[in-house]
């Protein structure tokens, strides 16, 4: 059975997040290729988990992708280094996420510290 996506919606949402189809090849983990041919509304054999991958990197139902699906939903433009990253951490084990939190929280305290010594260098050379 194929799936009839509707590759105006897809491109619609792509653009909203001021993406290119590289951005959302990268974060969905779907051919560039495949997203074009899909925004062309040349992909005649989409497989299921395909759409749930588009659909999943553009924060919308699957369902919305679907022609005749209705509107999709407003969404803000986000970055896509921070989706690629947030995807990263969501197929991370929980000790692999553990470890990440404790770089990033290491590299937050690092800037604290260097925002303090700043400051106190600051405050002794206008001394």
């Amino acid at each position: 059975m194929d799936i009839l996506i509707d590759g105006d919606k897809i491109r619609a949402l792509r653009e909203k997040k001021h993406w290119s189809q590289n951005d959302l090849a990268r974060v969905s983990g779907v051919f560039q290729g495949a997203i074009s041919r899909l925004e062309g509304n040349r992909q005649t054999n989409t497989r299921a988990d395909t759409l749930i991958a588009v659909a999943r990197a553009l924060g919308v139902a699957t369902d919305q992708l679907l022609v005749d699906g209705g509107p999709p939903v407003p969404e803000e433009p986000t970055d896509p280094q921070i989706d690629v990253f947030m995807h990263l951490v969501e197929d991370m084990t929980p000790e692999e996420r553990a470890s990440a939190e404790m770089f990033v929280r290491f590299v937050i305290d690092q800037r604290k510290k260097d925002e303090r010594k700043k400051r106190r260098q600051k405050k002794s050379a206008s001394a």
